[in-house]
């Protein structure tokens, strides 16, 4: 409990001081706490903390009474979601293994928001799978706003040899270039209506093609949806005069499969 408020403790309150009989941090802990424990509304969560023995309700600052629903409600819309969002992120940090590689970038709307009046929400997330924890997310506008979510969330990650994952909608130069310039490397899948990038990752291979450069290869066969597929991925080290402007220090591949 200690180290819960310690965190959203740092978060600004808003509230005027007339009539204010919580602490911020106590109230913000109550409904994390609530929603960990699997509760998906602020009702449920409400029943959640009416249940709560005395001793946990003083732990968390809690002396006498409870907030009501509506103090939770109205306490709720005053604070600044993206302060919120990176106090949430240091709390989960500090409960990591951090020797995790791998950061998986993906933009998800919340359907239960469809009948919103601000309309649909669109959030990007950073997921580590190998622990399985969302290290950081953020409201981004769909299409383009992605990606300038994305290089946000970058900044505010330490991602010093981690590697980004993420979709072709990833694979711009902007973000390449964040996640080299803060010593991660990333792997993004490219489409072939990319034709600059393309033609980038032909020419490197191409250079090594010419040169009699190692490209290295790995073949592999699998059983998967009724048939029998074989893929073949190439990598050479990546280097920014074989690639234009692209900033990729870890490695570039080209796979193709057939049936």
């Amino acid at each position: 409990m200690k180290n819960i408020l310690q965190h959203f403790n740092k978060i600004k309150d808003n509230r005027s001081n007339q009539g204010k009989r919580y602490k911020l941090g106590s109230i913000l802990a109550l409904v994390s706490i609530g929603y960990m424990a699997g509760c998906d509304s602020l009702l449920k969560t409400h029943i959640f903390w009416q249940r709560m023995t005395k001793t946990n309700r003083q732990r968390l600052g809690f002396t006498n009474s409870m907030p009501s629903h509506p103090t939770i409600t109205q306490t709720l819309k005053r604070i600044d979601p993206e302060e919120f969002e990176a106090v949430l992120s240091q709390l989960v940090a500090c409960q990591l293994d951090q020797n995790f590689i791998q950061i998986a970038i993906d933009g998800k709307s919340i359907r239960s928001t469809s009948d919103s009046t601000k309309g649909l929400l669109h959030l990007v997330s950073a997921f580590a799978p190998e622990v399985g924890a969302v290290l950081i997310q953020s409201k981004s506008g769909l299409g383009g706003g992605e990606i300038v979510t994305a290089e946000k969330l970058i900044t505010n990650l330490d991602i010093k040899n981690k590697v980004i994952t993420g979709d072709a909608l990833y694979a711009q130069e902007v973000l390449s270039n964040k996640i080299v310039s803060r010593s991660g490397d990333y792997v993004f899948k490219v489409k072939r209506n990319k034709k600059k990038i393309i033609d980038d990752i032909k020419q490197g291979f191409e250079h090594y093609s010419n040169n009699n450069l190692e490209i290295d290869s790995y073949e592999y066969t699998f059983k998967g949806h009724g048939r029998i597929e074989s893929r073949k991925i190439e990598a050479i080290e990546s280097h920014r005069k074989y690639f234009g402007g692209w900033a990729m220090e870890y490695y570039q591949t080209s796979s193709y499969y057939h049936q």
